[in-house]
């Protein structure tokens, strides 16, 4: 395939090839591997009118790609006749030199295709039979599915979540989907209801409310209208969090698949798997105890605090904020594990976030990897009132970062004093002075300046994966 490839740099708009081509339908160009449309082609003519009419070109763009654009440019030929012969009349030599010209840049398209698919091949080949690769597939296989290599590895998590329950909203009409399975209060083994066909529900007056299946149809009941005692016995457990405003239902706030709340209850469903933390093994592994859970688990909380729900495979408990390492499997939370976290006000629960499944990362999540140390939403506003040679510890993972005022001469400097990672800047005017240091969990930051400017601003910042 006639291709090459370019990273924008904020300025460039012309971007070359010199591959031939016949019309500018024969040029694709993607931008960020999707097609581009803000972009025209310049054709470099061969001058001969039985040459291709193009040897080349170029592509520009109406605006500069970014520096994280990536541009590709390819050729593509149909394969079809761009000749029709006729038998009585005279072949012009110049048309019929064009129509073969044509055909060979065509087969050339095609030969390159079939290296390739050669090459790639003979890389599989030499480096593997086929009857050891599925060997090996089929015995990676048998680790997963017997959960060996998540259970080794891993510790203290969710694993599964069963996805049972979905909605949709459009213009304010609320649809749960068929297939979606409910369950009543009365039933905690087996769905009690597998919805056939899509139902839907709408609502008028302002407020945050559950939906729920009736028996008969989806209807949604405010979030103060009953607790778990006082649930209908013909109604199925919540299915979701719904905001209605300005009269129609504007947002799906949560679903309840695998974990759910009603009043001061919270309810696990059937089906949700976990690892409980028991230290290690001799080799160094981790030693787990799996569970799952099978039956509908429900458990009223009281009093105004914000925890981690613990569960295991047949109740569930709140621990305190330093329950989150591996270590801690003593009592009385030895056979559990870290499910969610739960907040509570006056026995009413107002927030469930169960945890993430766990997810194995591999070389194609590099993207995945490389967001997780960037800079989250989530900050801390620390006092501006500070003096030089003030200490700052991390909570978390995440940047230190401050903006202080000053005038010429003044200087401005952060010190990561654990592993002496630092910044700073020299006033050469009046302005203000921007500085940030990444840090761990823990480290100790130290900062000193001089000069009488205010300091307007200073912030920690969560990584996007701190806890």
């Amino acid at each position: 395939m006639q291709k090459v490839s370019y990273m924008g740099d904020d300025s460039t708009t012309e971007f070359y090839f010199n591959f031939p081509f016949y019309t500018n339908t024969d040029i694709v160009v993607l931008k960020n591997n999707q097609t581009a449309t803000d972009y025209t082609i310049i054709g470099t003519s061969a001058g001969l009118n039985a040459d291709i009419p193009y040897t080349g070109g170029k592509i520009v763009f109406n605006i500069a790609p970014v520096a994280t654009d990536s541009i590709t440019i390819y050729r593509h030929l149909p394969l079809t006749r761009t000749v029709d012969y006729q038998p009585t009349e005279k072949i012009n030599p110049t048309i019929l030199n064009q129509d073969m010209n044509y055909m060979m840049e065509v087969l050339k398209d095609t030969q390159d295709k079939i290296d390739m698919f050669a090459e790639r091949y003979n890389e599989i080949i030499n480096k593997e039979s086929t009857d050891n690769l599925l060997s090996k597939i089929h015995y990676l296989n048998q680790l997963i599915d017997n959960d060996e290599i998540i259970n080794k590895y891993v510790s203290n998590c969710i694993t599964k979540i069963p996805q049972d329950i979905t909605f949709t909203l459009s213009n304010g009409t609320l649809t749960l989907k068929a297939g979606s399975k409910c369950y009543l209060k009365t039933d905690t083994t087996t769905p009690s209801v597998t919805i056939s066909s899509d139902l839907t529900t709408t609502q008028t007056t302002d407020g945050t409310y559950f939906a729920i299946y009736d028996g008969s149809a989806l209807t949604t009941v405010l979030t103060t209208t009953y607790d778990y005692s006082t649930l209908p016995s013909t109604y199925s457990l919540p299915l979701a969090i719904v905001t209605v405003s300005s009269g129609a239902i504007s947002s799906i706030n949560q679903v309840f698949n695998g974990f759910g709340y009603i009043g001061s209850t919270v309810f696990v469903l059937p089906g949700v798997k976990g690892l409980i933390p028991q230290g290690r093994n001799t080799d160094g592994t981790l030693k787990n105890n799996p569970f799952t859970v099978n039956t509908v688990l429900a458990q009223t909380f009281s009093g105004t605090y914000i925890q981690k729900l613990v569960l295991n495979g047949s109740g569930m408990g709140v621990a305190n904020a330093t329950y989150n390492e591996i270590t801690n499997y003593t009592s009385p939370y030895s056979t559990y594990c870290i499910a969610a976290d739960i907040t509570t006000s006056s026995g009413t629960i107002t927030a469930l976030t169960p945890k993430t499944v766990f997810h194995a990362v591999d070389y194609n999540d590099s993207n995945y990897i490389a967001n997780c140390a960037m800079p989250s939403s989530r900050y801390i506003d620390l006092s501006t009132g500070i003096s030089s040679g003030y200490y700052y510890t991390a909570p978390a993972d995440g940047y230190l970062t401050i903006n202080k005022g000053g005038t010429n001469g003044d200087w401005l400097y952060m010190l990561n004093t654990t592993n002496h990672i630092n910044s700073g800047v020299q006033y050469t005017g009046s302005y203000n002075g921007r500085l940030f240091v990444p840090v761990q969990k823990g480290h100790i930051i130290q900062v000193q300046f001089q000069g009488s400017g205010i300091v307007n601003e200073f912030r920690f910042i969560y990584a996007n994966s701190a806890k």
